[in-house]
């Protein structure tokens, strides 16, 4: 979030160093992480409530149409990701850990809560930055 906010604190400038196009695919690329990480338990929350509807008798087929298209989205989103993230394991050599992308669900609501804590901090400590320690995995690696 704050790349986003310092990069594009003056948007010309940056189409200017990067180009139209670069400016573009940072937009697209990080802002939408970005929205959809935020996005996504107010989704899950409204295609429930869509999929507790169904049960109603007065459903019009307009409804019917909205439920199944955010069915459609949210399986398809994971589905998605799902199918990515196992060619990515399959490619490392990684295959035999598929089954943990039945978590998927899981993992996004986890990221969304990390989303949303993330803008609550960035409103209430903006210069504070929780650094993320790392050389944990090359040290579980050396270990074994």
């Amino acid at each position: 979030m704050q790349t986003i906010l310092v990069h594009s604190r003056n948007p010309f400038h940056l189409a200017q160093d990067i180009g139209i196009k670069s400016t573009l695919v940072f937009h697209l690329v990080l802002t939408s992480i970005v929205i959809s990480t935020l996005i996504h338990p107010i989704f899950i929350a409204y295609s429930v409530n869509q999929l507790l509807s169904l049960t109603s008798a007065s459903l019009s087929g307009v409804d019917f149409v909205m439920v199944a298209g955010s069915v459609f989205n949210l399986v398809g989103g994971y589905t998605t990701y799902g199918l990515l993230a196992l060619a990515v394991l399959k490619a490392t050599g990684h295959g035999k850990h598929a089954i943990a992308l039945l978590s998927l669900p899981f993992y996004w609501i986890l990221l969304s809560f990390a989303g949303w804590r993330a803008l609550y901090q960035l409103f209430v400590t903006p210069h504070h930055w929780e650094k993320t320690p790392h050389g944990f995995a090359f040290l579980r690696s050396r270990l074994k």
